[in-house]
């Protein structure tokens, strides 16, 4: 399949780091190694030369087996015969094969991914990519915020892709993620081709127009390719009812009691309380915090309200309250969280 050709030169050529996992995992083959054990066979300047690489091209999977990175997206091709082990993470993960083909393991699954292959897999899924080959391997990183404050339409639409989302903003599952058979759809791959260019020019305006152009293809997905999309998770069933009390929380932020969702959806107090704790492994009042800290994250740094504005906009009356929820869900007060936030968009708009 054409790449195009500023892409190409930088993501077909083998790097020299990917050389040296090549030869490790061909000497694997014949005898039980690890690749600790590997290093410790070479000349001592080599090992050093080898461990600066792999502190400078390794960012990449470090930050794919970490539980967060700075902005929005982050973008990156795998590394060759990487030696990667299972891991999960708390953000979203979009894997697209630019070009050959590679396997992406579940705990107990593994998927064979083809050329032209999306794979989106949410937070808390174990997974791991044996990318042993020449393919080209590109993967999406989607903050889980900033996907439920930009992507929240899809939530308002019952299917499997709402559903997904759903499950991975409240759901603890080991085996989930949906697989879209893209083979042949050029607006797709165009589409990505121009993020990836967008992504190695670091123009003025090329994290908006990443973000933009990401939530395109995914649009596209669900118009063309989710009918035969293959889904994956331990509790796919019943998610499409959680996505529909997530869009009531919304547009009730303010009001909403276990009491009022239960008549909304016409179940008994009890029966909906039992419903969410099966099938979330949390409880009503922990979908209710979410979608509090979730839209006050997004008043923070969008709208200069003051914070006993936006305290009383997401359904608290004691801003003493408010301020310790949000500081034990994010990690920071509500003024740190403005400032940290508000400094880093401004920072991604320079050149």
């Amino acid at each position: 399949m054409f790449i195009h050709p500023n892409l190409a030169v930088k993501l077909i050529p083998f790097s020299e780091l990917e050389i040296i996992f090549k030869k490790f995992f061909l000497d694997r083959l014949d005898q039980e190694l690890t690749f600790e054990a590997f290093l410790s066979g070479l000349p001592q300047e080599q090992q050093r030369k080898i461990s600066c690489m792999l502190e400078k091209e390794c960012r990449h999977e470090k930050i794919s087996s970490a539980d967060s990175f700075p902005g929005n997206v982050e973008i990156y091709r795998h590394l060759r015969y990487y030696p990667s082990e299972l891991h999960s993470h708390n953000f979203f993960e979009c894997f697209y094969m630019l070009e050959g083909s590679c396997e992406i393991e579940l705990s107990d699954k593994k998927l064979c991914f083809k050329e032209e292959d999306f794979c989106l897999i949410p937070p808390g899924t174990m997974h791991k990519v044996s990318l042993f080959g020449s393919g080209i391997l590109i993967s999406f990183l989607i903050q889980k915020d900033y996907f439920t404050n930009s992507f929240s339409s899809f939530l308002t639409v019952q299917n499997h892709m709402s559903s997904f989302f759903s499950q991975g903003m409240y759901m603890r599952n080991k085996n989930s993620y949906i697989l879209f058979h893209t083979f042949g759809d050029e607006n797709i791959r165009k589409i990505l081709e121009t993020i990836l260019l967008e992504y190695t020019s670091h123009t003025e305006y090329s994290n908006l127009l990443i973000e933009t152009f990401l939530s395109s293809a995914l649009t596209l997905l669900l118009k063309n390719h989710l009918e035969s999309a293959e889904c994956c998770s331990d509790s796919f069933i019943a998610t499409p009812l959680i996505a529909q009390i997530q869009t009531y929380l919304r547009a009730n932020i303010q009001s909403a009691t276990l009491k009022s969702v239960a008549e909304h959806f016409n179940y008994s107090v009890s029966y909906l309380s039992r419903m969410i704790s099966a099938k979330t492994n949390g409880t009503f009042s922990d979908m209710l915090r979410s979608e509090r800290i979730r839209k006050a994250c997004a008043l923070l740094v969008n709208t200069n309200l003051k914070i006993s504005d936006i305290t009383e906009q997401v359904g608290y009356t004691n801003q003493h309250q408010f301020n310790q929820i949000f500081k034990a869900e994010t990690g920071l007060s509500p003024s740190a969280y403005r400032a940290e936030h508000t400094q880093h968009s401004q920072t991604k708009k320079q050149p």
